[in-house]
């Protein structure tokens, strides 16, 4: 390799590896700006990278040469968003055509192919493993030359063996420049994962210390005051006077409920697990919730076909799930309907909870769970913290997604009894 295709070499990996780190740290920045234009930001970024790319070329032999334009556009599409995408391949067409060359009808069926299968491939893109993530713009890369292959060979009658040296070069470099990109991008997103968690984790601890250390003495002096408001509004008394004994009930009541919260977070490892038959638990607490979805008129559905087994506690889960049902049910003030699916995956038991509700948006969905966070606004989000707290303690996993206006998934994941399930008759 001589000194100018090094150096081409290096100035094009140069504007290929910026892109990727600058479109991850604008997109993890928490502003208010809206994601439309945070792509778009990202795209013009991107162009401008892409046409440098351009402006560089690796120069093979003679006047044969070749750049790296389309890893800004790969990684843009799946990494930021569509429009990001198209904005790169925008802008790579029209500066494509100002270099004009009998290649730019090939460019442009070439990156128009590309784009095409990005489009079909990127909804996939996300959920895949990384080594997936690998395969597929390997893939991608290989499908692009041999796209120019074809074009410059049997189109443009080229010399085969100069273009397949050219494209194989290109296949190798961005392949392995690809690689070292998606590598690094996912290293950082795994980084940014622990250091949130980790966040948590001590907040979390805060406030379990918190809880062990005044909860008792609350409650002592609550329960107390409760018990002599229950004699007092026993007495003749004025309406207004009952009505404001009444009011201070209530009150003392939330406070000792979030008092409970408080005790369960700090508390969240099983006293005594026992077999939890889950389709049986799920029943009452449908049961017991129904009055008050019908209130808000919420219809809630339970499906199941096979009786599963679980190890816990039946009243921590009963409050656990109950917490879920209640957010649900709030979460429609003008009425609608939960989903609630139970099902057998491997030897895990999966409770599916969905609803119609107002849903969430992305920021919010992340700190779901976080202590004094929640989407009410009189709420502590000490139910939510409560909830991810026993399904731990249960061994268990819980997951949600969701979309404004759209409504909420909540999906548990536990671990079966090593017992024979039986179908319900």
């Amino acid at each position: 390799m001589n000194d100018d295709l090094f150096k081409d070499l290096l100035i094009n990996l140069l504007f290929v590896i910026l892109p990727p780190y600058l479109f991850l740290l604008f997109g993890n920045k928490k502003n208010n700006s809206s994601m439309r234009a945070k792509s778009i930001v990202s795209g013009i970024a991107g162009s401008i990278l892409v046409i440098l790319c351009m402006t560089f070329p690796i120069t093979i032999i003679d006047n044969h040469m070749f750049d790296l334009r389309q890893i800004p556009l790969i990684i843009g599409f799946f990494y930021v968003s569509r429009t990001t995408g198209v904005i790169i391949f925008i802008s790579l067409i029209i500066a494509r055509s100002y270099w004009g060359g009998e290649g730019f009808y090939g460019a442009l069926f070439v990156n128009s192919c590309l784009i095409i299968a990005l489009f079909f491939v990127r909804s996939k893109f996300n959920s895949l493993p990384v080594h997936y993530k690998f395969l597929l713009t390997t893939l991608l890369t290989l499908f692009s030359s041999i796209l120019i292959n074809l074009y410059f060979i049997l189109v443009l009658q080229s010399n085969a063996a100069v273009v397949l040296l050219i494209t194989s070069e290109l296949f190798v470099v961005q392949s392995i420049g690809l690689f070292i990109i998606i590598y690094s991008i996912e290293k950082l997103k795994r980084d940014a994962i622990i250091e949130m968690n980790l966040h948590k984790s001590e907040k979390a601890k805060i406030v379990s210390e918190l809880a062990a250390a005044v909860s008792h003495e609350i409650r002592n002096p609550l329960t107390v005051t409760k018990g002599f408001l229950q004699i007092v509004t026993r007495q003749p008394l004025p309406e207004i006077t009952l009505e404001h004994l009444r009011m201070a009930q209530e009150e003392l009541i939330h406070a000792e409920n979030v008092i409970n919260d408080y005790l369960t977070f700090a508390k969240p490892a099983l006293d005594n697990p026992t077999s939890l038959h889950v389709a049986l638990e799920m029943n009452k607490i449908v049961k017991f919730i129904t009055p008050y979805a019908n209130m808000q008129s919420v219809q809630l559905n339970l499906s199941y076909d096979k009786e599963l087994i679980v190890t816990g506690e039946p009243q921590k889960f009963h409050q656990c799930i109950s917490n879920l049902l209640k957010n649900a049910i709030e979460a429609m003030p003008n009425g609608g309907k939960i989903d609630i699916k139970m099902a057998q995956a491997d030897s895990k038991m999966m409770l599916i909870i969905t609803d119609t509700g107002i849903g969430m948006t992305p920021n919010e969905l992340q700190r779901l769970g976080e202590p004094y966070f929640s989407t009410k606004e009189k709420g502590t989000g000490l139910g939510m913290m409560v909830v991810f707290g026993i399904i731990r303690s249960m061994g268990g996993r819980i997951h949600a997604t969701s979309e404004k206006g759209k409504g909420t998934t909540f999906t548990i994941e536990l671990p079966l009894e090593n017992q024979q399930k039986k179908n319900i008759p």
